[in-house]
């Protein structure tokens, strides 16, 4: 409808509004309530319609809106900075009025909204407005709008387009209902219950189209109902289905013994709720679920059927493997050190921890590395150098030591290396490899070379930190004797091409 003025506009509605009460606000104010969007963080989702309806209609202004009892709330925005402004003066206080979209071309040629506060007085100078409502289940509870700072016209198929958004928008509204419903303290279970004790008629009217997929099954285990949700849900039809008990053929099995396991349980009269279940639809996707099953009981006491409700719950299992994909890639973060990629002290000190923790009588071998001189090499060739003579050692180390070991930067320059049990014997002849393979490398610089201390655990040494001591001091013993050396189990093994200092 496009007003020319507000008294033709508001006499078109007159009928209309004739039998418009003041109960009947009252009922869609309870109802916009209960949308929980009043004062909320928007929601991303909403964001796209504000932003297509800009779009579609050309203007820098556009507004989801929510009407309460003293103002309207922006679900979402464009072009504006605030997030609420007073029915009093709002333009779409009179759009809800009509299930026809509201188009004031020029505001300032229409003679209700010519000395409107938008007009004369807001800094945004509205003079064009176009605004549809939005209807949930018969209430109108807000609208799409747009606005823009000069007069124009929208072509019938903006307006079509905009009526099309506001049908779009009818629909995340009562998905979003559906689940604020659904987390209601008797859930769909309890409106299940209660569409029983209503007439068949009735129910078969609501039953079909509730917004949560749901069968029943009688005493054989056969469907008897099923609803247009479940039907699109698992793929199946209906009028195949019923008389069936066979409803989901192709469950991966893991999955179908806990959904038979629950089915049995409330076959004896226990209401099974939150169960998660993944099936495989028949186009080979995967559908996870979340599953109620509620006993149908005779006034004997006899269960006489059962009740299946199920929500989708995959965009929130894909987010949940996100998370596990992330988490994993920070633990990761958190245990390798960023220079050389090699484990961080904290990781090797974990799983030193854990050695002695799994096993008494383990033995572990645990080998210090020190690149020898690093400071003068740091003096003398830069940071950046001394960096990528580390990241050169460490690939080395790691080259030369068999793959059951653990490997790491324990810091600044000095590395760690766990031996496992099995290994530990050769403890000496690992550092060895290690140190000639160091010594003999090619550096472009200088000559780079590495001291090592080996220590392992033995019933003396009771604790990680006493097995860290012990391979420091042998350390320690390998650059007091010249550097390039390698000690370890209380006996030095000098480099034999090279006098010992």
């Amino acid at each position: 409808m496009i007003a020319n003025s507000f008294a033709e506009y508001f006499n078109a509605l007159k009928n209309i509004m004739s039998n418009y009460h003041k109960e009947n606000e009252l009922d869609r104010l309870a109802f916009v309530r209960r949308l929980e969007m009043i004062d909320a963080e928007c929601e991303p989702i909403y964001n796209d319609f504000t932003e297509l309806a800009a779009v579609i209609c050309g203007t820098p202004i556009s507004i989801l809106t929510l009407l309460d009892q003293e103002r309207q709330w922006f679900v979402s925005k464009k072009g504006v900075p605030f997030n609420e402004t007073p029915r009093q003066i709002s333009f779409c206080t009179y759009t809800i009025q009509s299930p026809e979209p509201l188009i004031i071309p020029d505001t300032t040629k229409d003679q209700f909204f010519k000395d409107h506060f938008f007009t004369v007085t807001d800094p945004y100078n509205v003079r064009f407005y176009a605004g549809v409502p939005i209807e949930v289940e018969g209430y109108p509870v807000g609208t799409i709008c747009v606005f823009d700072q000069k007069p124009r016209q929208l072509a019938e198929s903006q307006i079509t387009a905009l009526s099309i958004l506001s049908r779009q928008l009818t629909h995340a509204l009562e998905q979003r209902l559906a689940i604020v419903r659904e987390r209601d303290q008797n859930d769909n279970l309890q409106i299940v219950k209660n569409i029983f004790e209503y007439s068949r008629n009735r129910f078969e009217s609501l039953f079909l189209n509730l917004s949560v997929a749901i069968y029943t099954t009688d005493l054989n285990g056969c469907v008897v109902e099923i609803n247009r949700k479940a039907e699109s849900l698992f793929g199946v039809k209906g009028h195949i289905i019923v008389g069936s008990s066979d409803v989901h053929t192709l469950q991966i099995e893991s999955d179908i013994k806990v959904f038979k396991c629950a089915r049995d349980k409330a076959w004896k009269g226990t209401p099974i709720s939150g169960l998660e279940v993944k099936f495989q639809k028949p186009d080979g996707s995967e559908l996870w679920t979340i599953c109620n099953i509620q006993p149908i009981f005779a006034p004997t006491g006899e269960t006489l059927g059962l009740i299946f409700v199920f929500n989708d719950i995959g965009d929130r299992k894909a987010l949940e493997g996100e998370l596990i994909e992330i988490n994993s890639a920070l633990e990761n973060l958190s245990n390798t050190d960023g220079l050389t990629n090699l484990a961080n002290r904290r990781h090797l000190v974990s799983q030193l921890n854990l050695a002695y923790s799994e096993s008494a009588k383990a033995h572990i071998g645990l080998m210090l590395i020190d690149v020898d001189h690093f400071k003068s090499y740091n003096d003398d060739f830069g940071h950046p150098a001394g960096d990528e003579a580390l990241k050169l050692v460490a690939q080395i180390i790691q080259q030369n030591v068999p793959n059951t070991c653990h490997v790491g930067r324990y810091g600044g320059e000095e590395f760690m290396v766990l031996v496992p049990e099995s290994l530990v014997d050769q403890s000496i002849e690992i550092g060895e490899r290690i140190r000639s393979a160091v010594a003999t490398h090619l550096w472009p610089l200088r000559g780079i070379t590495v001291s090592i201390g080996i220590a392992r655990s033995t019933a003396e040494i009771p604790t990680p930190d006493h097995l860290i001591s012990l391979a420091d001091v042998r350390l320690y013993q390998a650059k007091g004797d010249g550097r390039d050396q390698v000690v370890g189990f209380g006996n030095r093994r000098p480099n034999k091409n090279k006098p010992a200092a």
